[in-house]
């Protein structure tokens, strides 16, 4: 096995980052990703009086299919971005009797909310 002798990172005198700009696919997903977050706290919040637990930071984008060309282009099909996570049913304040974690109350398993 190889070893690689180098100082330590906080004693290097410069430090190279990587910057992922406002196009690449990664900055689109986690732009999106917290957008729905925010959406979600707002609904919570105005559902239950507070912002309950979940988490929505994993994005997947599947790359579309576009035609470039000098000056513009056209899509053929679109980008899609799923986005992965979990987060509780809302429990408003008047269903609270039947406790949070009751079927009766929470969204059914596999349900799916548009973004």
């Amino acid at each position: 096995m190889a070893t690689y002798a180098a100082p330590a990172a906080d004693q290097r005198e410069v430090e190279i980052c990587e910057h992922k700009g406002v196009g690449h696919p990664d900055t689109i997903a986690d732009a999106v990703c917290e957008a729905a977050s925010r959406a979600l706290s707002r609904a919570y919040l105005e559902a239950t009086g507070s912002i309950q637990h979940h988490n929505l930071d994993k994005g997947l984008l599947v790359a579309g299919k576009s035609r470039p060309r000098f000056g513009g282009g056209d899509w053929q099909c679109p980008i899609r971005l799923i986005i992965c996570g979990r987060a509780g049913g809302v429990v408003t304040r008047r269903d609270r009797s039947c406790g949070s974690r009751s079927r009766s109350c929470a969204q059914p398993a596999g349900a799916t909310y548009p973004v």
